[in-house]
């Protein structure tokens, strides 16, 4: 491939002796072959998202037939919690539940974005499109059973069978046909073939791991050329070839192999950009930006108009979904209430042990700070002397703290000093899994510290969170923290939920003193 573009580069496209408007023929068979290339990649493409659909169709009718088994013909379903039908159904009565089922579903799975090239080619996007459809099509597929009257009626328990086996159904086909793409040249041929204009930081993270054991990276940076100044404002890295100057763009455009242009560096005239992207409209390839401006929550980056005014934002996170608060919002209360009623003898426990070390007030109210930078008062179990800080002043707990009782060590590892705040998630002001609530002292300086520190304040804080679990917390970096509150803001789902309330009971708590 280089040594093509190099050929390509050391001939001009159009002679000295011709006009502009025609070709030789050797470059109109280079431009024919170029289109044809990229016409098969967009056919393959398309052939890939079709059969993972039928593929997909296929696994959800596998799954509600394996449902209906477990619940109806195993045997295994007995007991209080499998009351909710009335008789056993036959089979042929149930077809009609399995065409429904498989209709919602795959809507749901076009809904999550489950066919993006993304989530076709990266493990973890695959799964969170996945979740993000079964959880969907659980809750809607209820809602059908419970408003139209059905004959035989659905029953529940079989739904949320079928939703708890299809999910790992879809995830084991995704992977096989994910092995079979790695093992042929399809992979490559479903890459986004990019030629970039510039050079910033947010194209070299692109270049990292464009290719993984487990994925391929649905963007394939082929190689660079400078600004119109015929510099680069940051400088590629050896591995990005660099095919020419500015002024062959059109050039490798033309005759080049390439799906688009990315322009990294928008630190240039509005004209140069508009004429770069006429250019690629010209030559039937994609113009791409980078929005260097935007940093953070780049997930929830979109465009909408104010008016007759396109513009850009980054006010949709998954969490800005009123159907995905309204879920996360049940699950915290449930969570909430099961919390106060089964650990409430061990706070307790806790309480009492704090006592006999330490006799005066067991639980205490600290100032912090929660959603949208508003502040309450949480509670938590003490596990350090009275009055500690009245000589300090406030400050973050050490390792070898003297402040600190000889039971509060362990309380705080297995996070019981922060069990009474069930009572918060109950009331609204906190959740289950977020952004660790921080005190206002110390926001004070880190908001002007701490890069994007305040933006982690877009959701409620939590009792633990992806930064706990991470081993971030105590007097570890500010700097590894938010960016981890900030990645679970970004690719929040039910299920990243439950993974981080599951690591938190049973994963060994680094940095808790």
């Amino acid at each position: 491939m280089q040594n093509y573009l190099n050929g390509v580069l050391s001939s001009s496209v159009f002679p000295s002796d011709c006009s502009r408007g025609y070709l030789e023929r050797e470059e109109v068979m280079k431009i024919g072959n170029s289109s044809s290339r990229r016409e098969h990649s967009i056919t393959i493409r398309t052939a890939t998202e079709v059969g993972c659909f039928f593929l997909d169709i296929l696994l959800v009718l596998a799954g509600h037939l394996m449902s209906f088994w477990l619940r109806f013909d195993s045997g295994f379903a007995v007991g209080p919690l499998f009351t909710d039908s009335l008789s056993n159904p036959t089979f042929y009565s149930y077809v009609p539940h399995f065409v429904l089922g498989g209709i919602l579903f795959s809507m749901m799975l076009v809904q999550s974005g489950a066919y993006r090239r993304n989530a076709l080619l990266r493990r973890q996007a695959s799964f969170h499109a996945v979740s993000r459809a079964s959880a969907k099509w659980i809750v809607l597929y209820l809602l059908v059973s419970l408003f139209f009257r059905l004959d035989p009626p659905i029953a529940r328990t079989f739904v949320l069978t079928s939703g708890l086996l299809i999910v790992p159904l879809l995830f084991l086909g995704r992977v096989s046909l994910l092995n079979l793409i790695h093992r042929s040249d399809w992979g490559d041929k479903m890459r986004t073939r990019l030629l970039v204009v510039g050079w910033s930081p947010q194209a070299s993270e692109l270049c990292k791991g464009q290719v993984k054991k487990d994925s391929i990276h649905p963007i394939c940076i082929v190689g660079c050329v400078p600004m119109l100044h015929e510099k680069f404002s940051t400088e590629p890295p050896k591995s990005v070839p660099r095919l020419g100057k500015h002024k062959d763009l059109e050039n490798l455009l033309v005759t080049g192999d390439f799906d688009g242009v990315l322009l990294a560096d928008i630190d240039t005239r509005p004209e140069d950009v508009a004429g770069l992207r006429d250019l690629c409209y010209r030559e039937h390839a994609d113009f791409l930006v980078v929005p260097s401006f935007f940093e953070v929550l780049l997930t929830g980056l979109h465009m909408e108009m104010l008016g007759k005014v396109p513009v850009l934002g980054t006010n949709r996170l998954p969490l800005d979904s009123t159907f995905n608060q309204c879920v996360k919002r049940m699950i915290d209360i449930v969570g909430g209430l099961f919390g106060l009623v089964t650990l409430g003898p061990l706070m307790l426990i806790a309480m009492l042990f704090v006592w006999l070390e330490s006799p005066g007030a067991v639980v205490y109210r600290q100032v912090r700070s929660g959603r949208l930078g508003r502040n309450f008062r949480m509670m938590k179990i003490r596990t350090m002397k009275l009055d500690a800080e009245k000589e300090t002043g406030p400050k973050w707990a050490t390792p070898k703290d003297d402040r600190r009782l000889r039971c509060g060590a362990f309380l705080r590892k297995w996070n019981i000093d922060e069990l009474p705040q069930f009572w918060h998630v109950l009331t609204g002001e906190m959740t289950l899994v977020g952004p660790r609530p921080e005190r206002p002292e110390f926001i004070r300086n880190f908001k002007h510290e701490v890069q994007h520190y305040n933006v982690r304040h877009a959701a409620k804080p939590g009792m633990t969170g992806w930064a706990q679990i991470s081993g971030f917390r105590g007097n570890t970096s500010l700097e590894d923290r938010v960016r981890a509150d900030l990645w679970y803001l970004e690719n929040w789902s039910i299920w990243l939920d439950f993974y981080i309330m599951f690591a938190t009971l049973f994963k060994k708590q680094k940095n808790a003193y």
